[in-house]
């Protein structure tokens, strides 16, 4: 496995910011993220039988969470977020416009845009074949055993100590269980069972 890089499957919202600056983009044991938020089949379409060659990974979250971070990002995240997204309402609005518009169901790679939000992480996993083509498949839930397994089977000395240092300095936001209600929770349950399923989820 040392002979392997490290190849990041991106999922928007899911800390692979957090993983890139604590693994370091200039480590030559990590590949780091040249394909942005690109699924890992799009990914491996384009580098055919290198990507064997790589040791893929990817951060899973729970989806009513995820979508609460993604809904804070885009009201308030960038100036760029902010410029784009001036119509969008309350959190509530945010979730049944994505049911309402179907817009879980995109399946279309890109390296960016704010429309990734609302894909089904299972995308970034899955072929079309519906089979798992990424090697590790952490939690955002549990980053640190991600790290403790990353820092050990890559030799990445002083990975554990630089997450500790950069998760303390995470300032505390709104609980996420704070801000659904029952008809919201059921909407996320429906579109997102795949994801819910995958990392053994519950609200």
């Amino acid at each position: 496995m040392e002979s392997k890089k490290l190849l990041m499957i991106h999922i928007p919202k899911c800390a692979g910011i957090t993983m890139n600056q604590i693994i370091g983009l200039n480590n030559p044991k990590f590949f780091g993220n040249h394909y942005g938020h690109h699924y890992a089949d799009f990914i491996k379409n384009k580098i055919g039988d290198k990507y064997k060659n790589y040791t893929s990974f990817c951060i899973i979250r729970n989806p009513w969470d995820k979508l609460w971070s993604s809904y804070n990002f885009m009201k308030s995240g960038s100036e760029f977020k902010r410029n784009n997204n001036n119509n969008l309402k309350s959190f509530e609005d945010y979730i049944f416009d994505i049911y309402d518009t179907k817009k879980y169901l995109n399946v279309n790679s890109k390296i960016n845009g704010t429309d990734l939000y609302h894909h089904k992480q299972s995308n970034w996993i899955t072929n079309k074949g519906n089979d798992k083509i990424v090697d590790i498949i952490g939690k955002f839930e549990d980053l640190s055993s991600l790290v403790e397994t990353i820092e050990h089977d890559f030799n990445i000395d002083g990975l554990s100590q630089r997450f500790k240092i950069t998760h303390s300095n995470k300032t505390k936001k709104v609980n996420y269980r704070e801000v659904y209600n029952q008809s919201m929770i059921s909407k996320v349950s429906e579109m997102y069972q795949e994801d819910i399923k995958l990392g053994n989820y519950k609200f």
